[in-house]
């Protein structure tokens, strides 16, 4: 199933039609927006460095998101990066609630921002920012619970800094720490790996199991899948149980 499945068919139809026109060769990001109808909207790229940036006039950006359903761009320069979402690129589908398209070098393009309830939790490939171990758990959490778990924007390695940036996500979405005698199917777990911050997370299934998504040395591998498996060994890792609002 292509990404592009998941959407609405204009919208699917739409994402595909821009990605045809993003080439190789191209010497910039393109972007531009799709309305509900499945109309196509370019818009200019007048940033300094539109290789690897895009930025549209303050009027031209309004207005095009006024009529937007879905915005999408391309990444076209082939670098490690190119194949996520940039920390701007969450940021700003964060803040306006509608679902982004990127097309990486290869031309195949990903969503992110627009989730699909149908998709299996098990055996998704890796891609930071999107298919990581906070996307996996807030998918599970949210079909679990019934409830939108916020989502935040996050860059690769980040705990490399000691920024407890999972202890603030899940904070600010209602979780607290839970003793390990009380941990319950719904429950979230905390790791410490190779850190001195939480950076890993996996939703518990019950007290032997998880399914999380652990990530590999790059922020971008389609073969390393996440995984339902035995909670006894990770437990050996610095670890805090949480439990979300409503549970």
């Amino acid at each position: 199933m292509s990404a592009t499945e998941s959407l609405p068919p204009a919208l699917g139809d739409a994402v595909e039609r821009f990605a045809r026109e993003c080439k190789p060769s191209d010497t910039l990001e393109r972007v531009a927006v799709v309305t509900e109808a499945g109309e196509l909207l370019p818009l200019e790229n007048i940033h300094p460095d539109p290789a690897e940036n895009f930025r549209v006039a303050d009027r031209e950006w309004v207005e095009a998101l006024e009529v937007a359903a879905l915005v999408a761009h391309s990444h076209p320069v082939d670098r490690p990066a190119s194949w996520t979402p940039s920390v701007s690129d969450q940021r700003s589908q964060i803040a306006q609630g509608k679902p982004w398209a990127i097309v990486p070098p290869d031309g195949v393009p990903f969503i992110f921002g627009h989730p699909d309830p149908s998709r299996p939790l098990i055996g998704r490939g890796f891609r930071f920012g999107v298919d990581d171990c906070f996307g996996l758990f807030r998918d599970a959490w949210t079909r679990w619970a019934g409830l939108e778990l916020p989502n935040f924007a996050r860059r690769w390695q980040w705990w490399k800094d000691s920024e407890p940036l999972f202890e603030q996500g899940i904070h600010r979405a209602g979780f607290a720490a839970i003793p390990a005698a009380e941990m319950q199917r719904g429950d979230g777990v905390l790791f410490k790996i190779r850190s001195e911050v939480f950076n890993h997370i996996g939703f518990i299934e019950s007290p032997e199991k998880m399914t999380h998504h652990p990530g590999p040395a790059r922020p971008f591998n389609l073969s390393h899948l996440s995984r339902r498996e035995s909670l006894e060994r990770w437990l050996e890792l610095p670890h805090q149980f949480v439990r979300g609002p409503g549970s």
